[in-house]
């Protein structure tokens, strides 16, 4: 029995039925008698879920009945599961629940009056091989290889492992990269539970980048749930280059700044070479 704000919700399913009393009412063919119901008060406009007796002239072992002003309705069990649940969401905090802002902290409103800094920052390829921005208060990675084709990488101190950035480099795919509308699909391939969000091109120096939306499923994205990831692509001189900017899905809807600076950081990616 489950008790949240003056609901009470009881499975009669997995409660033993017990005998009825001697009452003269007549025998049901499960052995229970069945008595005359007696007249109840009205109850308060907040209806109460109880299991309802056996002694009825059906088995309703497996049923609960919702009381009120209103005539009785008979439910099924899963009905009352449904208002179980019901009473668990609202008495108990959701899971997929952001915590955390849309930057580290170390980005907010300073307590001398000044504004915070701009949420992405510039960042140049101190080989001279690419620029892109940055969100702030992200932190560098600077373990790589200098052979590694992994050219760049940030993480949030906040969200690690699950806000990152990272440029890399590889092989184009054969017949060329295609359109913004097929990069997107062939990502999404990668896993069965990837859903393209949006695709679509901007042009820097001349070049035309595909900067492509997917989300993935929990069962893809592990620990983190279903992620919201963005890449831009370009192929340059036989290269080609990946800029990838990921976020949870539900930090993603949560906010409107994190929507901001992964479709800004996606799109503000430029190869140099």
């Amino acid at each position: 029995m489950f008790s949240h704000q003056g609901l009470r919700v009881g499975l009669a399913g997995n409660e033993r039925p017990r005998p009825c009393a001697a009452t003269g009412g007549r025998k049901h063919a499960a052995g229970f008698a069945t008595t005359t119901p007696r007249a109840r008060a009205p109850l308060p406009p907040s209806a109460t879920f109880e299991s309802t007796s056996p002694c009825s002239s059906y088995d309703r072992s497996n049923t609960t009945t919702l009381r009120g002003e209103a005539p009785a309705t008979v439910l099924t069990r899963r009905h009352a599961a449904a208002g179980l649940a019901a009473a668990l969401a609202l008495a108990l905090p959701s899971p997929a629940r952001a915590e955390n802002g849309p930057l580290p902290k170390t980005c907010l409103a300073a307590s001398d009056g000044l504004p915070p800094p701009p949420p992405l920052q510039p960042y140049s390829d101190p080989q001279g091989r690419f620029r892109l921005a940055v969100p702030c208060g992200w932190r560098q990675v600077t373990s790589l290889l200098p052979d590694s084709n992994v050219l760049a990488s940030f993480y949030s101190p906040e969200e690690p492992g699950a806000e990152t950035l990272a440029v890399y480099r590889g092989a184009p795919p054969e017949g060329g990269l295609g359109s913004p509308e097929e990069v997107a699909a062939a990502l999404a391939r990668v896993a069965p539970n990837g859903i393209v969000q949006e695709s679509y091109g901007v042009t820097h120096g001349g070049r035309s980048y595909a900067v492509v939306h997917v989300q993935f499923g929990g069962n893809t994205a592990g620990m983190f749930g279903a992620a919201r990831e963005f890449r831009s692509v370009v192929v340059v001189q036989g290269v080609q280059y990946t800029l990838r900017v990921t976020s949870t899905r539900y930090r993603y809807l949560a906010f409107p700044e994190v929507r901001s600076w992964l479709h800004g950081a996606a799109e503000a990616f430029e190869v140099t070479v």
